[in-house]
C-alpha cells in the first residue's frame, strides 16, 4: 500500500485532508490496494 501512496504523492495528488484523514482520492488508492491484496491472496 505504501508504494501506491508514495507514487500518488510524488505525482502531486492530494491524499490527506490533515494528519489522519484521507481525501476521496486517498481512500480510493487505499481501497484499491486492499482489494488487490485480497484478490491476490484469494481470500
Amino acid at each position: 500500500m505504501y508504494a501506491s501512496l508514495d507514487d500518488a504523492h510524488r505525482a502531486g495528488e492530494d491524499l490527506f485532508l490533515d494528519h489522519c484523514h484521507h481525501t476521496a482520492n486517498g481512500n480510493r488508492i487505499i481501497a484499491e490496494s486492499i482489494y488487490k491484496f485480497i484478490a491476490d491472496q484469494q481470500l
